[in-house]
């Protein structure tokens, strides 16, 4: 949109458009005005609240209600908006055309694997590469999933102002699936592999 007092050209050879300062004051009351109104419009339960990109399920309450943002709106209309907090990451599809199966023993598995799939032996998928896939080994992408629903106690949390670590064993404890188990079972299903599930969720 034009700049109020700011002209686009003029008379002369030089004319052009001069890109004008952001003013750092009016973008931060944009963004409080725009927690506010998602949160009286989920409230209304009219619209879905999208508070801020998080890297794992567990900060994003405990975010919300003790980041900057919680600092600007009351953690009472946090905990009462949110029905559950979703991280999601894309990870990229084995080609069904060429990848092979394989059968991972623990002796020969690195410190990482060992911890995603314990002391035994593993069957899964690897990427080859094909003219199917342009020698990639890899055809279109399935999302990694970790969900973290709205309880009475994580509520309580948030209005506590709870850190991530201590909703994250909340979560835990309660049967959460974290990004990487879900990584893992999705690499036990041979649709992808240990490279992305490891690449998305470190």
């Amino acid at each position: 949109d034009p700049v109020p007092g700011h002209r686009h050209g003029s008379s002369g050879s030089g004319s052009g458009h001069r890109q004008q300062p952001v003013d750092a004051g009016r973008l931060e009351e944009r963004e409080l005005l725009g927690d506010h109104a998602a949160q009286r419009a989920t409230r209304d339960e009219r619209y879905p609240i999208d508070a801020q990109r998080v890297q794992q399920a567990p900060q994003g309450g405990s975010l919300i209600a003790g980041g900057d943002r919680g600092k600007r709106v009351a953690p009472y209309l946090t905990a009462s908006c949110l029905d559950c907090v979703i991280a999601q990451r894309l990870a990229r599809k084995l080609c069904p055309r060429c990848k092979k199966r394989v059968r991972l023993a623990y002796k020969n598995m690195s410190t990482a694997e060992r911890e995603m799939f314990g002391r035994e032996d593993v069957e899964l998928s690897v990427a080859v590469g094909c003219r199917s896939c342009f020698n990639t080994g890899y055809s279109g992408r399935i999302g990694l999933y970790e969900v973290l629903p709205m309880t009475k106690e994580l509520r309580r949390m948030i209005l506590g102002r709870a850190t991530a670590d201590q909703v994250r064993d909340y979560g835990t404890a309660e049967g959460m699936t974290s990004l990487k188990q879900d990584g893992v079972r999705k690499i036990l299903t041979h649709v992808t592999t240990i490279e992305e599930v490891l690449r998305v969720t470190v």
